[in-house]
C-alpha cells in the first residue's frame, strides 16, 4: 500500500495533513471501494475502519465496472479460489478475477472479504478506478448510468460527455493512467490529492459534480 505508515508518519508536515483531513471529514461510515490499493490508502489516511472488501485486492478496471453495474449480483456470489503460480491468493467471484496481492493464504484472504463485506454500508458507497485495461465509452456510459452517483474513473484525458470521469494532468498523452497512488516524498500525499479533493467527494461539500472538487 505504497509507503509504510510508520515511514509517513515521522514526517511532520504529513501528520499535519492527517489531522487536518480527519478533522474536516464527516462522520460517518464510509466504505470505499477501489480496483486498486487506493481505497485502503485513502481510509487509512482519513483513519477509516475498512468497510470494504476490496482493501488489498486488485482487479482490472474493466472487470470492476462490471462488478458496480451489478454490485447486488457479485456481492451475492461466494469466491472460489484458483490454483496459480503467483505468490499471492487469486480468486473468482463470477466471472472476475480478484487478485489477493497483500494476502498470504486463501484462508485469511477469504476470512478479511467476508468480515468487510458485512460492514459495507450500501448508503455510503464511493468507488474508485482507472481508465486502464481496455475501458470504453461504453463502459463509461454504463457507469454513469449506474444508480451510483459516487464514481470516479481517473483519465489520461478529458472527458466532457461522462460525469464519472476526472481527467489526470500527469499522464494527459498516455493510453491510460499511471500509479494514482505514489506519494510525495516531502508531504505524504498521494498523487490525485494534489488534483483531487478527496475528502470534499466524500463530504459531498460541492454537489456530485466531480469538476468542483478539482484543486
Amino acid at each position: 500500500m505504497g509507503l509504510k505508515t510508520s515511514i509517513i508518519n515521522r514526517n511532520p508536515y504529513n501528520r499535519y495533513l492527517i489531522r487536518k483531513r480527519r478533522k474536516r471529514l464527516k462522520e460517518g461510515e464510509y466504505s470505499i471501494m477501489a480496483s486498486n490499493c487506493l481505497g485502503g490508502i485513502l481510509s487509512n489516511i482519513l483513519g477509516l475502519k475498512f468497510a470494504s472488501p476490496w482493501v488489498n485486492v486488485l482487479i482490472s478496471s474493466k472487470e470492476f465496472v462490471r462488478y458496480i453495474v451489478d454490485f447486488d449480483y457479485y456481492m451475492a456470489l461466494p469466491l472460489v479460489f484458483m490454483d496459480t503460480n503467483k505468490h499471492f491468493p487469486v480468486a473468482r467471484l463470477g466471472d472476475l478475477t480478484l487478485n489477493f496481492v497483500h494476502y498470504g493464504s486463501r484462508e485469511e484472504a477469504e476470512a478479511k472479504w467476508k468480515q468487510r463485506k458485512i460492514r459495507i454500508n450500501k448508503s455510503c458507497l464511493y468507488f474508485l478506478l482507472n481508465d486502464c485495461d481496455g475501458i470504453t465509452d461504453e463502459d463509461l456510459s454504463r457507469l454513469d448510468a449506474s444508480p451510483f452517483q459516487n464514481i470516479v474513473v481517473f483519465t489520461s484525458h478529458p472527458y466532457s460527455n461522462h460525469r464519472c470521469t476526472f481527467f489526470l494532468p500527469p499522464f494527459a498523452g498516455q493510453p491510460c493512467v499511471g500509479n494514482t497512488m505514489n506519494r510525495s516524498w516531502f508531504s505524504g500525499k498521494v498523487l490525485i490529492e494534489e488534483y483531487f479533493d478527496f475528502v470534499g467527494w466524500l463530504n459531498q461539500e460541492k454537489g456530485t459534480s466531480l469538476e468542483s472538487y478539482r484543486i
